[in-house]
């Protein structure tokens, strides 16, 4: 039998939950890869209809992953392996995230799962039940079917996840891990298996990954940017911004304050903080022409109605959605349709306004000055609002002129007439991001394609 390395490589890319759309064809890597190689799509089978559009837009060769099949129930001793290391961070004062819930105050029961020989324990039990308990003779029967020599994920922790690249990798395959987002990485950054590739957006952050995962080698860890920013690079908007005021009803010459939403499982009361900072805009700006709009463009994973009569005055809109989301399903596919609207409007505002988080980012790869806000709707500070860019990897944002983290409506109020009557220079993302040049997809491609 011919073996692995000595064939042409085959790449596999790992849709499973469909946020990966941006990471390999809005980043245009799965273009690149497949001029050069035989490129399959391993999806899971979840319900939708936006990934059609992937799947004739691109032509592409889908392998259907049965769930029944693929998805198993965490190891009892994968969570108290990851209680361990949450336990050890807060002993030793590092800070951890959890996106719905503040996970930072130290327990007694920390000193003994935080214990550096108990931890060390769990950890190697851990990782030994890993590599038996996901092993997959369902995937290794795919991947022989389909000659798949490369696996690329961009997540790393989910139970489908480190099935597939366990099984790839005892079946002397690649895997290669491109790191999708902050979250992904502060919330759990313990890789369980060992990438043949690893891809991070900055120095600061291999560091950071290799200090966690000790198991993965140097050389293993490439800084290469995030592909899935690639497309900010020096963009053009589509469409010019009378086209979106036509398309939502208000006039092309007042500001635009596009408001980006967090994801009501998170918090649920933040159309009362936006009412708030709408009614201080109606007494602020009498005179409605000169009324800044607010655009509202709601989460992701939001499953809500939106309802623009909440609302006082005209002055609050909705943008469309063209994400198909299901925390039911757990998929979250945005159309490509939608992912232009969403940069085109943040190449168009005047001000994006947000809970921390990477839409930050976004904004000022577009130029874009960023309000943070911390504030409820009684229009002072909230702590399960504050904690967002309080977390670890929002720190390099933090004390900047072009991000204004508003621990009061007064504040925000204030920060909204400063950047729109003063010309706010932004600065470059470099801090975040040691590539931000349209080139990180490149670095992957030619890393992979090489090894």
């Amino acid at each position: 039998m011919q073996k692995l390395e000595n064939k042409k490589k085959v790449f596999a890319l790992v849709v499973l939950f469909g946020f990966e759309t941006k990471n390999f064809f809005g980043s245009g890597l799965y273009e690149k890869l497949a001029k050069e190689h035989k490129v399959v799509i391993f999806k899971r089978d979840f319900p939708t209809e936006n990934f059609a559009e992937y799947i004739e837009k691109y032509n592409l060769d889908v392998v259907e992953l049965d769930k029944s099949k693929l998805s198993k129930k965490r190891l009892k001793s994968e969570d108290i392996f990851l209680a361990s290391r949450r336990a050890k961070q807060r002993i030793n004062n590092i800070e951890n995230f959890n996106y719905f819930k503040s996970d930072r105050e130290q327990k007694k029961l920390d000193y003994i799962l935080g214990n550096s020989i108990v931890s060390k324990s769990i950890g190697l039990f851990t990782k030994y039940k890993i590599d038996k308990y996901y092993y997959s003779d369902y995937l290794v029967k795919l991947y022989n079917q389909y000659e798949v020599t490369d696996l690329i994920i961009a997540g790393y922790s989910s139970s489908e996840s480190i099935s597939l690249s366990t099984t790839a990798q005892k079946s002397n395959r690649k895997v290669h891990l491109v790191v999708n987002s902050w979250k992904d990485f502060y919330v759990n950054d313990l890789i369980p298996f060992k990438p043949s590739n690893t891809f991070v957006w900055s120095d600061k952050m291999k560091e950071q990954l290799l200090s966690s995962n000790t198991h993965i080698e140097k050389n293993r860890v490439i800084v290469s940017g995030n592909p899935s920013f690639d497309r900010f690079f020096e963009y053009e908007p589509v469409h010019v911004k009378e086209y979106y005021a036509e398309k939502y009803n208000f006039d092309v010459q007042r500001p635009l304050i596009l408001y980006s939403m967090i994801s009501p499982k998170a918090y649920t009361d933040e159309k009362e903080s936006i009412e708030l900072i709408n009614k201080s805009l109606i007494k602020l700006y009498p005179d409605e022409t000169k009324r800044p709009v607010i655009l509202l463009r709601r989460n992701p994973i939001d499953e809500t109605i939106a309802d623009e009569k909440y609302f006082s005055g005209n002055n609050v809109k909705y943008a469309d959605n063209y994400f198909e989301a299901s925390y039911t399903n757990a998929v979250f596919v945005q159309l490509e349709e939608g992912e232009i609207e969403w940069m085109d409007l943040l190449f168009h505002a005047d001000i994006n306004i947000n809970v921390a988080s990477t839409v930050t980012l976004e904004s000022l790869m577009m130029n874009t000055p960023v309000i943070n806000i911390e504030f409820d709707k009684s229009g002072n500070k909230n702590a399960e609002l504050a904690r967002y860019a309080e977390a670890p990897f929002y720190i390099p944002l933090n004390n900047k002129v072009d991000v204004s983290v508003t621990s009061t409506l007064n504040n925000c109020m204030k920060t909204i007439e400063n950047y729109l009557n003063n010309n706010i220079e932004v600065a470059d993302v470099h801090q975040i991001l040691s590539y931000f040049d349209g080139q990180a997809a490149n670095r992957v491609k030619k890393s992979i394609s090489n090894v």
